[in-house]
């Protein structure tokens, strides 16, 4: 189960400032001595468009993701970034598949909530 999602507008890798919050309560939870865990970011595109360009969009997605944490103070090395390109999964909108999901490995840790 992912700690937060950050949702995109279509064909845009543009992290939006609606999920600053989400993503600074992710690193205040984080960046202290204890947390001996790691970062992975898993983009992600919606059905639309070419396979290649979906991979390429949702990978630019999750390191827009991973650029955010890093430039706010997270150490790069404990983030790996993967992408898995067009979502195919059937009752979903095409929206929300627009998304990067964000899991903590070897550590706990509950869900961030992106909305007040």
């Amino acid at each position: 189960t992912p700690v937060g999602s950050v949702f995109f507008a279509f064909d845009s890798a543009v992290v939006s400032d609606e999920f600053h919050p989400m993503l600074e309560e992710l690193l205040d939870r984080i960046s202290n001595d204890e947390f001996k865990g790691s970062i992975l970011i898993t983009g992600f595109a919606d059905s639309l468009g070419s396979s290649d360009y979906n991979l390429d969009l949702a990978h630019r997605r999750a390191k827009a993701v991973s650029n955010y944490l890093v430039n706010n103070g997270l150490d790069k090395f404990l983030i790996d970034v993967e992408s898995e390109g067009r979502l195919l999964t059937p009752n979903i909108l095409e929206a929300s598949k627009r998304r990067v999901d964000i899991f903590v490995k070897n550590a706990d840790m509950k869900p961030v909530s992106w909305i007040d």
